[in-house]
């Protein structure tokens, strides 16, 4: 035996779009939406600018170099003597220089 099956109706939307029951006219919710699409455009296009700008200047302006170090002289003091109670302390002379300073 054959079922027979009833077509299901699909549901239907709460308040349909073009209905008097919205608060707002169908025209102020597209010039709405025109608005806030242009600001999100403008707001990503901005940060863009600003992302690709910071990424320019960081690669070619502000590239950072190394420091250059540079030991003069080393010497240890207070290792003269053979008794117990040495405290020996190392005297190093150090020149370091910054190639980003201008």
């Amino acid at each position: 035996m054959a079922e027979r099956r009833e077509q299901e109706k699909p549901l239907a939307p709460a308040i349909p779009a073009n209905s008097k029951l919205s608060p707002f006219p169908p025209v102020f919710i597209s010039h709405r939406r025109h608005r806030c699409l242009k600001c999100c455009g403008c707001s990503t296009s901005l940060l863009l600018i600003l992302a690709v700008t910071t990424l320019i200047l960081m690669l070619t302006i502000f590239h950072v170099k190394h420091p250059l170090l540079e030991i003069i002289s080393v010497k240890i003091d207070g290792l003269n003597s053979l008794s117990n109670n040495n405290n020996p302390t190392l005297v190093a002379d150090i020149s370091i220089k910054n190639p980003n300073a201008v």
